[in-house]
């Protein structure tokens, strides 16, 4: 069964959110392919990632780096596995990418254990429209959890 958690934030916090999750990842053990919707949002998330922490380095690199196949993290604006991991981060994709990336199944060859969906609160997705494309996806069964970030930067659970 696949592990689904969907982070919502506010997008001042986005980048901060994601390298929290990233630096969590990191340190359980967690290879991720992170799917950025834009290719400036891949900048801004390979830059963060590079300032996050002034104690410890979080190793990732883009697709477009030497050697992707070698990075714990790999960020890509692209849908291209080539970490060839079984865990998939996607951040701020409008409804339209999230469907054409949850369509194909040739980047993960059904190998597919864990996702994280990370995105602001106020664009277009929702944890419901999120549901719905997971439901008439080739995913199979999954367990679903929701989290909003506070003002305080804490995650709550969502209740459905």
């Amino acid at each position: 069964m696949i592990k689904i958690s969907c982070y919502r934030t506010i997008q001042e916090k986005l980048p901060k959110a994601f390298c929290m999750l990233a630096e969590k990842c990191y340190h359980n053990k967690i290879n991720v392919f992170v799917y950025a919707n834009t290719k400036e949002t891949l900048t801004e998330l390979d830059k963060v990632l590079w300032t996050y922490s002034k104690k410890q380095f979080i190793p990732h690199g883009t697709i477009h780096d030497p050697h992707p196949e070698k990075q714990p993290i790999l960020l890509g604006e692209e849908f291209k596995n080539l970490n060839n991991v079984s865990n998939l981060m996607i951040i701020n994709a409008d409804e339209n990418q999230l469907l054409s990336i949850l369509s194909t199944d040739e980047n993960f060859n059904g190998k597919c254990e864990r996702l994280f969906f990370v995105y602001a609160q106020d664009g277009d997705v929702t944890d419901g429209a999120i549901k719905n494309i997971l439901t008439t996806s080739s995913l199979g069964e999954f367990k679903f959890e929701s989290y909003m970030q506070g003002e305080d930067n804490s995650w709550r659970v969502i209740k459905e």
